[in-house]
């Protein structure tokens, strides 16, 4: 517990950027845990509970029900990024990194069991790299959020999202509810199984105080992708794929990026009414030297017309007086 609270209070570079540590026993009781945040009372601590069902535990994809017994479970052979997890002490949502504990690195090479495994577990709100750039909702025309992939009923909840980061600012209850926004089905399938939507519809536009993320959407989603285990001693069947044959360099987590579809067609918006302007602008100076030039061939014409009419009327009179002078 002690070197637990070191890690936890390590200053500088090192300062811990996650919320809990722990580590489990071979039967999945917990057996010492350190929080970063000091606030959360004893009463909430995981000390002594059983948590074999997790699955930072048993490096399977999904957390098994908490009602299968313990010795069914066996601890994980190789580091794991478990499924998202609601946190029983806090309430948050949570990911956990864990590995396994050997009691010697000859044990961990000859393929005996684990005797423990040591979990860290993050705030899925708590990651920096997806974090919105604008402060006030009303200016974010992209945003990344954090989907949970896991089939069933929770597949497409939005773990990480600015929307449920303002709200954890107002009041530190608001991530305890029970209610997670959720991708629609049909609208996160699109999403899997193609490179993007330029109709995404934000679930969090119908909560209380999400009208801000309302409105039409570009959004594509990436799968996040885990490294290969190279640990000399782990065999084909604890490595990338297992004993299901699932492929583990895959995790159930993925990237949702997305962009106001406003904000990508203003440009565009912008361009046709300057052109638009410009062609009226154009047309009218067209229609300027067109009547500039009727104006001059006007002129110039009348000139010419009163010169032969000022010539044939002293045509006419000479030839009258000749007339007159003749008789």
């Amino acid at each position: 517990q002690t070197r637990l609270q070191a890690m936890i209070n390590t200053e500088g570079s090192g300062k811990a950027i996650f919320d809990s540590l722990f580590v489990n026993d071979a039967l999945g009781t917990n057996l010492a845990s350190d929080f970063a945040n000091a606030q959360v009372p004893w009463s909430q601590s995981p000390v002594g509970r059983n948590f074999a069902y997790r699955s930072y535990f048993t490096g399977k994809r999904e957390d098994a029900p908490p009602t299968v017994p313990r010795q069914q479970q066996e601890p994980t052979r190789t580091t794991h990024l478990s499924a998202s997890f609601r946190s029983s002490s806090t309430g948050k949502w949570k990911v956990g990194i864990s590995t396994p504990i050997w009691i010697s690195d000859e044990a961990a090479l000859s393929g005996a069991a684990p005797i423990g495994v040591l979990v860290l577990t993050i705030n899925l709100g708590d990651f920096e790299l997806l974090s919105s750039e604008a402060a006030n909702p009303d200016d974010r025309v992209r945003l990344a959020a954090l989907v949970d992939g896991r089939a069933g009923n929770g597949q497409g909840k939005l773990l990480q999202h600015p929307f449920e980061k303002s709200l954890d600012q107002e009041s530190g209850t608001r991530r305890k509810l029970p209610v997670v926004p959720q991708i629609d089905p049909r609208l996160f399938a699109r999403l899997q199984n193609t490179q993007g939507i330029v109709d995404y519809q934000d679930p969090v536009a119908a909560f209380e105080h999400g009208e801000s993320y309302s409105g039409v959407w570009i959004a594509a989603m990436q799968q996040v992708q885990l490294p290969r285990s190279r640990a000399a001693g782990v065999t084909a069947q604890d490595g990338p794929a297992d004993a299901s044959g699932e492929d583990r360099s895959k995790s159930d987590l993925w990237v949702l990026v997305q962009e106001r579809s406003a904000s990508v067609a203003e440009p565009v918006v912008q361009l046709g009414s300057r052109l638009q302007t410009e062609s009226y602008i154009a047309l009218g100076s067209v229609l300027v030297v067109m009547l500039l030039l009727w104006f001059f061939v006007f002129r110039a014409g009348r000139s010419t017309w009163r010169e032969e009419l000022s010539a044939f009327g002293s045509g006419s009179t000479s030839s009258l007086n000749s007339t007159l002078t003749g008789n």
